[in-house]
């Protein structure tokens, strides 16, 4: 198993609880208030390790989407943030006209890439939820982003100076989406098991064949050693962030923390070349 570890600390936006507190008010006033969302927290996390492969409904459930909104959205956000900062070490969103988030779910990367990324690129959901969907857009208008364009597939003639963002969904799908090849540049965030990581790896390969060269984590274009050499182990990183001191008092009361952040990513592009601080 290899783990790198990310020496720089991630952040939070300084308004972030307002803007989720006034997000739930908005959409669930009813839960809002509840003492239960340590429970619901809790309920989420056993059925993300429990449900790992598979995609479990969330976004049809208040109380999950609560749960998600509240614990699950921050970490995933900060995942993200790492992955868009690789990527402004490259050339690949000076190249780019769209970023397409592949399972969009409630909008987590548009708001990354809102924060973390200067250029406004218009941002473009893939998301067959309704339920999610009615989520992002109450979220955009929270923390005052632009009303998301959301489609229910990836629109095959126009993948060209687009980037297809994955966070934490290209893990639930059983097979490699239909048109995925089109887009000159590919990112992923996924989780860190050795199922899903060594499922990334072998897309590695797949795509290295078909033209696309490595730009993150590694750079090289070969075979990846602990996929050749190995059947067990895989590639991850862990990064540390700052615990604001609502976070601080949400972990309290439940029987998980999360001290440092797991996470297994890749970037992949036809025409960007990798930057020369990255793992070779």
């Amino acid at each position: 198993m290899e783990i790198t570890k990310i020496n720089h600390t991630f952040s939070l936006p300084s308004r972030w609880l307002e803007n989720t507190e006034s997000l739930l008010q908005e959409i669930h006033p009813h839960l809002a208030k509840s003492t239960k969302k340590s429970l619901w927290i809790k309920e989420l996390s056993d059925l993300y390790i429990n449900h790992s492969s598979e995609r479990p409904d969330i976004w049809n459930s208040p109380q999950f989407q609560v749960a998600y909104l509240l614990y699950f959205m921050p970490l995933n956000y900060l995942r993200q943030c790492y992955v868009i900062n690789e990527l402004k070490k490259t050339s690949v969103l000076d190249t780019i006209e769209e970023v397409v988030d592949f399972g969009s779910g409630c909008g987590t990367s548009q708001l990354a890439f809102s924060v973390n990324v200067k250029n406004d690129f218009p941002f473009q959901g893939i998301e067959i939820n309704p339920a999610a969907v009615k989520l992002h857009q109450a979220l955009c208008k929270n923390f005052n982003l632009p009303s998301p364009k959301v489609t229910s597939k990836i629109n095959s003639t126009k993948g060209r100076n687009k980037l297809l963002f994955f966070s934490y969904s290209f893990n639930e799908l059983d097979s490699i989406p239909e048109n995925i090849f089109d887009f000159d540049h590919i990112a992923f965030v996924e989780p860190s098991n050795s199922i899903q990581s060594r499922k990334l790896m072998d897309f590695r390969q797949i795509a290295l064949d078909k033209g696309y060269q490595a730009i993150a984590p590694c750079t090289h274009n070969m075979k990846c050693p602990l996929l050749t050499h190995s059947k067990k182990d895989w590639c991850h990183h862990t990064l540390n962030f700052d615990q604001p001191d609502w976070w601080k008092l949400t972990e309290k009361k439940l029987p998980i923390q999360n001290r440092s952040l797991s996470f297994t990513y890749l970037i992949l592009s036809k025409v960007a070349k990798p930057n020369s601080t990255s793992w070779a």
